[in-house]
């Protein structure tokens, strides 16, 4: 009888300390979620005043770039020489003029300055163009970890400076599809098991390894700045998906900080 009780004792002991960990489970996660309805992040920023931190403090550092018939984003970036250029994408600076400038627009100002191309990396797909005297300019950050949060500022379809938070997943390999027209600006992922497709409509297939990111990009978004939490370039945006406008593709923080090397 005695150890019948004493099971029983040792049984309802067992079920009450499951309840209060799955309990305490349950009231971590409501917590979770509260926070983020109420808007009250690690940082302890709601999402708005996120969103109005990075458009005012990384937002006067990003420009636009236009061609005749499409265009896409930059920004300034700070050197090792301590001298500010202006980084994009490659695939942006093929809407560059026949004496290699390029139409930048600067947030905040109406004027279109004429700004010369210095260096590509095709096998990066970035370029390095000439700054503007008296303009500070993005850091590089040192490293990037898996998780950590970002934002990313540009000018989607050309629009106004726009600002979008997300998450760096991971480092992978996609196959891109590149136009072999010009200007070859028109670079998106596909799915592997259609790499004879892109053939038949004037593209050719090009793989790049790439940062993986959800956050909100769309076309005019390549080139533009995705910045961590403290407003550090750790990557440049260089693709996207049409059909999931979540999922996002830069190139990865070493390949970003060898290009900027010797500046």
């Amino acid at each position: 009888m005695r150890d019948i009780l004493r099971d029983s004792i040792e049984f309802v002991l067992t079920v009450i300390g499951a309840t209060a960990v799955i309990l305490g489970v349950i009231a971590l996660v409501i917590g979770s979620v509260n926070r983020l309805k109420s808007g009250t992040p690690v940082d302890n920023m709601s999402f708005n005043e996120s969103i109005q931190h990075f458009r005012q403090k990384i937002g006067p550092k990003t420009v636009r770039i236009t061609g005749l018939s499409s265009g896409g984003t930059g920004f300034f970036v700070e050197g090792e020489s301590g001298n500010t250029y202006i980084m994009t994408n490659k695939h942006i600076c093929e809407l560059r003029d026949n004496e290699g400038f390029l139409n930048v627009e600067i947030v905040g100002k109406k004027r279109k300055y004429k700004k010369r191309v210095l260096e590509i990396s095709t096998e990066h797909d970035l370029c390095l163009v000439e700054g503007m005297p008296n303009m500070a300019g993005l850091k590089i950050a040192k490293k990037l970890n898996v998780g950590e949060g970002l934002a990313i500022l540009g000018h989607p379809k050309l629009f106004a400076l726009t600002v979008s938070l997300g998450q760096y997943i991971e480092e992978a390999n996609i196959d891109v599809a590149v136009s072999n027209k010009k200007p070859r600006q028109i670079v998106k992922p596909i799915n592997p098991k259609k790499r004879v497709v892109p053939a038949l409509f004037g593209y050719r297939v090009k793989r790049f390894k790439s940062a993986r990111i959800v956050a909100y990009s769309r076309g005019g978004n390549s080139g533009s700045p995705i910045v961590n939490m403290n407003g550090e370039v750790i990557s440049v945006l260089f693709a996207g998906s049409r059909a999931d406008v979540m999922e996002t593709y830069g190139v990865p923080l070493r390949y970003v900080q060898d290009f900027i090397s010797g500046y």
